[in-house]
């Protein structure tokens, strides 16, 4: 079960920490929120047509493996202003280096019809910088034709990561729930083996 906790800004509004945050980022209206309520069959996250509405941090607990799901503004919106942007910038670092907040995982999510572009190399360095891996999740396939889709999933899985390759690839869609359940079995597994290698 998932259910909104709060959301917060800095340090001093965060949760309580519990073993594992699992950190949904990616572009505006890459579809975070979407891809969560998909996944846990829930509407307990705010969507919006509009990108660039998530200003905060949102955070979710996920109680059947006593963890955090954290929504996060998106990046590479250019109409806000530009001191909205960097503040927005400056709370992802402070959250992403934030310490004693128990192990990350971080889901990236991109649009299929998307390339792996400047903004994607920069966050997946600071990601492996700060000590963060990363699951690659390429959303939106029910909006390719079967043609363009199997071109599609062949680029990304023949994409070039640099030297920060994502643990593992999938393709999603929100609106049809095709390849949710493969997702939501891929995090809970995760959890699963996280918490018993703190316990024991």
């Amino acid at each position: 079960m998932v259910t909104y906790i709060k959301s917060a800004k800095d340090p001093r509004e965060y949760p309580a920490a519990k073993f594992l945050e699992i950190v949904f980022v990616g572009r505006s209206n890459v579809g975070k929120s979407s891809l969560i309520n998909a996944l846990f069959k829930t509407k307990v996250a705010k969507t919006s047509s509009t990108p660039g509405k998530t200003h905060l941090l949102n955070f979710f607990s996920w109680s059947d493996v006593d963890a955090y799901l954290v929504d996060v503004p998106g990046y590479g919106f250019a109409r806000r202003p530009k001191t909205e942007r960097e503040g927005w910038r400056e709370m992802m670092e402070v959250f992403l280096q934030a310490q004693n907040r128990g192990q990350r995982l971080a889901l990236l999510l991109i649009d299929v019809i998307r390339e792996w572009q400047a903004e994607e190399e920069m966050l997946v360095d600071y990601l492996s910088w700060v000590h963060i891996p990363y699951v690659l999740v390429v959303t939106k396939i029910d909006r390719c034709r079967k043609d363009t889709l199997r071109k599609r999933m062949h680029f990304w899985q023949n994409c070039s990561f640099s030297s920060h390759p994502p643990l593992d690839l999938f393709f999603v869609s929100a609106r049809t729930l095709e390849g949710c359940s493969t997702v939501y079995k891929y995090l809970i597994t995760y959890a699963r083996k996280i918490k018993y290698v703190q316990e024991t």
